[in-house]
C-alpha cells in the first residue's frame, strides 16, 4: 500500500491511499492517523479512490480512528470508496460515521442458522457423554448434532511439493461461508494472478479467512466475511470442508502433568467421532507450537522451490523449538487412520504414532482464556479475530529428529468441534 499524507493549511489533513489495504497497510494507516492527532489535526480525510482491497484489520483501524478523533471533538471521514470497499464499510456499520455524503444503510436482520457448524447451543444443553483419562489429558465429550458429517473438497494441487511450484490452472477460487472451514496454501483474493505473489499458510473457520503473506513484511492478514459478502480466497493447494459438527470434545492437562500433545488430542477426536477420518476445529490455550511457514510463494514456474539443503532455508521457516507459549490458537485440520487416496497426498504422520496422519494449520492470537462451556463457533471466531491481535498463521508439524528435534505442538486446555468426513470431492 502507498499512503500520501498532506495538510490543507487550515488545521486539516488528507491521506491518499493506493493499492491493497491489508494488515500491514493498516498498521501504516494507524501510524499516520496517530501522527495527525499528535500534531493537533482535528479534521482528517482518507481518500480511498485508489484502494483495490481492504481486509478486516483496516476496518478495525478506521473504527478506532473515528472514535479517537471524536474523543477530541474532531472528525475522521472517508471519501471516494469504490463499490466493494463501500460494501465493507456498510457491513461494518461505519458508513454513517465515516463516509462523506453517504446515507446510512438500512439495518438488516441477522440470519438465524438452522444448523451446521454454528448452530447455537446453550451451556445448559451440554451433556457429558463420557470421560477418558489418557497419558497427558483429561477429556469430556458431548453429542452436538448426532448424525452430522462433513463433505470435503480437495482443491488445487496436493502434489506441488514434489515439483516445487503451484500451477495456475490447478488453483481454485473459493468462498468460505460460515458453515465451512479450510486450510492449505493460499491467499485472500479472487484470482490467481492477484493472489499468487502472496500465497502462504492459510486457514479458514466459520466464515473468517486468514493467511501468512509471503511478500512485504509478512504481517498475517485476515477477513471476516458476512452472509451477504462471504470471504473469498484462492487456494493453490488444500481443502475446504462443509457440513455439521457431530461431537464436542473439551480437555485440560492433568494436574501437575505435562501439556497435551497434538497427536494425543487427534487420537481422542477420532475415538469420540468413531470414524476413520474426521475434520476438527479447535480453540486451544497453547503450551508450545511446532511448525513451519513459507518464506516465498511457490507460484513461479520459472523458479520452482528447492527443498534440498541448504536452499530449503530460503523457502521454509521451521521452528527449532516450541514457540508461542502462553498464547491462544485456532487450529483447523483433518486426521485419519485410513485416508482416502484423494485425501492422502495432503496428510503427514501426526506425532510419533505411525498409524495416524493429518494436516493442521493454526492461527495464533495473544492470550485470552478459552471459554470451555461456550460451543457456538462463529461468535467465538469473530470475537477472537476482532479483539485479539493475530500473531501468525502456521502449518503444524512433527519434528521427528529425536533428542535434537522440537517434537510436536502441545496445549494446556481447549475445546474441539469434531465430525466424520463422509464425502470427498476433487477439483473446484
Amino acid at each position: 500500500m502507498r499512503a500520501v499524507p498532506s495538510y490543507d493549511g487550515a488545521g486539516g489533513a488528507v491521506v491518499r491511499l493506493e493499492g491493497r489495504l491489508d494488515a500491514e497497510g493498516a498498521l501504516d494507516l494507524e501510524d499516520i492517523l496517530a501522527q495527525f492527532l499528535r500534531e493537533g489535526v482535528r479534521t482528517a480525510t482518507i481518500d480511498m479512490s485508489r484502494v483495490s482491497y481492504m481486509s478486516t484489520p483496516a476496518l478495525q483501524v478506521l473504527a478506532r480512528g473515528g472514535h479517537e478523533f471524536a474523543t477530541v471533538k474532531g472528525t475522521l471521514k472517508v471519501t471516494a470508496a469504490g463499490e466493494a470497499i463501500q460494501h465493507q464499510l456498510d457491513a461494518a456499520d461505519l458508513t454513517r460515521s465515516l463516509v462523506l455524503g453517504a446515507e446510512a444503510p438500512k439495518p438488516t436482520v441477522p440470519r438465524q442458522s438452522a444448523g451446521g457448524l454454528n448452530s447455537l447451543r446453550g451451556t445448559s444443553e451440554w451433556r457429558v457423554a463420557g470421560k477418558l483419562v489418557l497419558l497427558h489429558g483429561l477429556y469430556e465429550s458431548a453429542a452436538r448434532n448426532p448424525g452430522a458429517s462433513l463433505t470435503c473438497r480437495v482443491l488445487g494441487d496436493p502434489g506441488w511439493l514434489e515439483r516445487g511450484t503451484i500451477e495456475p490452472q490447478r488453483a481454485s477460487a473459493v468462498q468460505v461461508g460460515e458453515e465451512a472451514f479450510g486450510l492449505g496454501i493460499g491467499a485472500i483474493g479472487h484470482q490467481f494472478t492477484d493472489a499468487a505473489p502472496r500465497m502462504g499458510e492459510f486457514i479458514a473457520t466459520a466464515g473468517v479467512v486468514a493467511y501468512q503473506p509471503t511478500e512485504g513484511g509478512g504481517v498475517p492478514d485476515y477477513l471476516i466475511g458476512t452472509t451477504e459478502q462471504p470471504a473469498s480466497a484462492v487456494l493453490g493447494s488444500g481443502l475446504v470442508c462443509e457440513g455439521g459438527f457431530e461431537t464436542l470434545s473439551r480437555f485440560t492437562k492433568r494436574p501437575a502433568g505435562q501439556p497435551v500433545p497434538l497427536s494425543e488430542l487427534a487420537r481422542v477426536c477420532l475415538d469420540h467421532a468413531s470414524s476413520a477420518t474426521v475434520g476438527v476445529v479447535m480453540l486451544v490455550e497453547v503450551a508450545g507450537l511446532v511448525g513451519a511457514r513459507l518464506r516465498r510463494a511457490p507460484t513461479d514456474a520459472a523458479r520452482p522451490a528447492d527443498f534440498s539443503m541448504p536452499e530449503v532455508r530460503d523457502w521454509f521457516s521451521i521452528t527449532p523449538e516450541r514457540v508461542h507459549e502462553g498464547t491462544v490458537a485456532v487450529v483447523a485440520g483433518v486426521v485419519s487412520r485410513q485416508p482416502d487416496p484423494l485425501l492422502a497426498p495432503l496428510l503427514r504422520p501426526v506425532g510419533i504414532s505411525s498409524d495416524l496422519v493429518g494436516h493442521f494449520h493454526a492461527a495464533v492470537f495473544e492470550f485470552r482464556p478459552v471459554p470451555l462451556r461456550t460451543v457456538a463457533l462463529r461468535p467465538l471466531m469473530t470475537k477472537y479475530f476482532s479483539q485479539q491481535p493475530l500473531r501468525a498463521v502456521m502449518h503444524l508439524l512433527h519434528d521427528d529428529r529425536g533428542a535434537v528435534g522440537a517434537g510436536e505442538s502441545a496445549f494446556q486446555r481447549g475445546i474441539c468441534w469434531v465430525s466424520p468426513i463422509k464425502s470427498l470431492e476433487g477439483g473446484a
